[in-house]
């Protein structure tokens, strides 16, 4: 049963990577099973269980879940082997990258946990605009349920806004991706239990707007499938 992130976890991503060698990290294999690799598998199991309540199909093991100490370097011009933070993801068994998931994230400052999204590509962006026009009202109240967990949004915009935003919503037009996020600076309440009420309120307030989200996709899945097909 997960009792709390120990103390030194963060200090110790932090020298891992600063150090970015592999003879040390293999040296103190030890410290990260028992700082990272231990409580976080049994965080995941935790949180887990609200996760499925959401949608079932989401993956839950650790293995699946839990980011890895060593980067993938291939595609980034940082080749810092390893990370600083460490993650928890939360999404459906599909074979795709373009649906939502909820996600933990434990950083050098401070932690933090939501909603995400791996692929706001445009074409996505304009079918989640169609669902805002066409389902405003739904969309709104999807949105104060997920202010009501304490999630905000994080993200970037465009130069200029979409035109055609429903009244009220004018700012979702401006989103060229976003995510939403509750960010927090009380890293001492993770060597505890006490957090766990927080992220399992701000998992069910975000279960609205993950089902938007995972709608979105589909329609644009099958959108792209008939393209497919047509041509």
């Amino acid at each position: 049963m997960f009792q709390g992130i120990p103390a030194g976890m963060q200090a110790f991503m932090v020298e891992l990577r600063e150090r970015n060698s592999k003879p040390w990290y293999e040296t103190h294999k030890p410290e990260y099973k028992r700082l990272i690799k231990d409580p976080f598998a049994e965080l995941t199991a935790e949180l887990g269980e609200t996760a499925r309540r959401i949608d079932d199909r989401i993956l839950i093991e650790p293995r699946r879940c839990v980011s890895r100490a060593r980067r993938d370097t291939r595609f980034t011009h940082d080749k810092s082997l390893y990370r600083n933070n460490v993650w928890i993801s939360y999404k459906p068994a599909l074979d795709r990258w373009d649906i939502p998931l909820l996600f933990f994230e434990v950083l050098p400052d401070h932690f933090q946990y939501g909603l995400a999204f791996l692929d706001m590509s445009p074409a996505y962006m304009r079918k989640f605009r169609d669902y805002i026009a066409d389902c405003p009202n739904d969309f709104k109240k999807a949105v104060s349920e997920a202010q009501q967990g304490g999630l905000q949004v994080s993200a970037e915009c465009y130069k200029k806004p979409k035109e055609g935003a429903p009244k009220g919503l004018e700012e979702w037009y401006t989103y060229k991706n976003f995510y939403l996020v509750a960010k927090r600076y009380d890293n001492e309440i993770l060597q505890t239990r006490d957090f766990i009420p927080d992220v399992i309120k701000a998992f069910e307030a975000a279960a609205h707007f993950y089902e938007i989200l995972m709608e979105v996709a589909d329609s644009k899945a099958g959108d792209f499938a008939y393209e497919e097909y047509r041509f």
